[in-house]
Formats: C-alpha cells, sequence, structure tokens
C-alpha cells in the first residue's frame, strides 16, 4: 500500500517540474513548436533535467497568406503553339484545314481581346526545336499553351514533340504554367482556366506578339 507521505512527495516533484517551464498565453496567430533541451548557456542558471523547452514563434502574418490579385488586362504575356492548319498530319487526322485556319484565327483574336498579350508559333515536328526556343526568348511569359494537334494525337513523332515542348517551355519560361486546349477554338478558355484576368478587358486588350507559321510541307500556307 502507498503511504500518503510518498503521494506528497510526488506531487511536489510533479509541482517544481511544471514550474520549470517557461511559458507566455497564447495570442492569434501563434503555434506550439517543440524545441531541443538546452546544454549550453550560463551553468548558473536553472537546468529542466532533460526536459524539452516550449516556444510559441510567430506563425506568418495573414497578409502573407491573402491569394494574389488577378493580374490587369495586357499584364499577361501567353505564347501557344501546334501544328499549322494545313500541314499534312492535320489533314491525317482527319480535320478540315481551312476550318482549323479559321477557328485558330479567330480563338486567337478573342484571346487578345480578352486582354492577353499573344504570339502564335506554328510548326510541325519536321521542324527543329531551335525554332521554338529562338521565339521563346525576350519576353516574360505568362502563360505557354499546346495546341490539341499535338497533345491529342496517338503518332510516336507528334507525342515526343509533345514531350519536347513541354520540356522547352520549362526551360525558357520556368515560372510560367502549361495549358491545353481540347480544340482548336478553345485556347481562351485553356488560359482562362489557369490565370483568368480582373475585371472586362474590352476597351484594354492584349497586345499582338505575332502569328507565325513554320511549315515547308503544307499544301497550303494562309499568311497572316
Amino acid at each position: 500500500m502507498v503511504s500518503f507521505d510518498f503521494v506528497l512527495w510526488i506531487g511536489l516533484i510533479g509541482g517544481k517540474l511544471a514550474t520549470s517551464i517557461p511559458h507566455k498565453p497564447l495570442s492569434d496567430g501563434d503555434s506550439l513548436a517543440l524545441i531541443p533541451p538546452q546544454t549550453g548557456g550560463d551553468p548558473t542558471g536553472p537546468t529542466d533535467g532533460g526536459l524539452a523547452h516550449f516556444s510559441y514563434p510567430r506563425a506568418a502574418s495573414n497578409e502573407a497568406l491573402q491569394p494574389r490579385a488577378a493580374p490587369a488586362c495586357g499584364e499577361v504575356s501567353v505564347f501557344f503553339t501546334g501544328l499549322p492548319p494545313y500541314h499534312p498530319l492535320v489533314i491525317e487526322q482527319g480535320f478540315d484545314p481551312a476550318k482549323v485556319d479559321a477557328g485558330i484565327r479567330e480563338d486567337s483574336a478573342n484571346i487578345r481581346k480578352a486582354g492577353y498579350n499573344l504570339r502564335t508559333v506554328l510548326m510541325g515536328p519536321e521542324q527543329s526545336m531551335s525554332v521554338l526556343d529562338g521565339r521563346l526568348q525576350g519576353i516574360a511569359w505568362g502563360v505557354n499553351g499546346i495546341g490539341f494537334g499535338v497533345r491529342g494525337s496517338n503518332r510516336d513523332d507528334l507525342t515526343v514533340r509533345l514531350k519536347d515542348t513541354i520540356k522547352t517551355f520549362h526551360t525558357c519560361a520556368p515560372s510560367a504554367p502549361v495549358v491545353f486546349d481540347h480544340s482548336f477554338t478553345t485556347g481562351l478558355w485553356a488560359i482562362q482556366q489557369e490565370l483568368p484576368l480582373a475585371g472586362n478587358c474590352t476597351n484594354s486588350p492584349g497586345q499582338d506578339l505575332g502569328y507565325e507559321t513554320y511549315c515547308d510541307i503544307c499544301n497550303t500556307t494562309s499568311k497572316a
């Protein structure tokens, strides 16, 4: 049977240990963190007998945790690439090249009307990736896009081109997200899913940074 004196001794020891732990009231934004026992410092100061001390560092400010405001009209430059409408691989996939050409151009115009600066570079897998690399230089791109004609194909060469295009985007514009449309008329949809702009940009359209076609084997190349 445990004696009363033993219980009293345990209570006194526990109280002494509890009062050796520094503390302060919690306030909004504080978090609890456990730090290792102190092994240095003043040898004449109080010891903790191996107990860990508790500290209460300030959490990040609420301002730092707030979401960033959406960009304004004309602040985001977009680079979009895909197959030229009259490329043999577009026709092989069953698309009407004239409709693809009209659709891409209309979508490009809508992207600019929505407030995005836009450069469109259309090229097939027979073109060197150095062409794409060169056209990505000199501008801080906010979004990079790849057309469905490349992404949606089951051809080996277009799958390799998709991989190489993403790699080039990550090299030349590492902070820009890569987006994918699901048809030749949904580039604006893809961009707005990733980075919508603030407000209506009807009176502040984006800049035309170029609509370029690189194709030596196209049956018909429509001019920009």
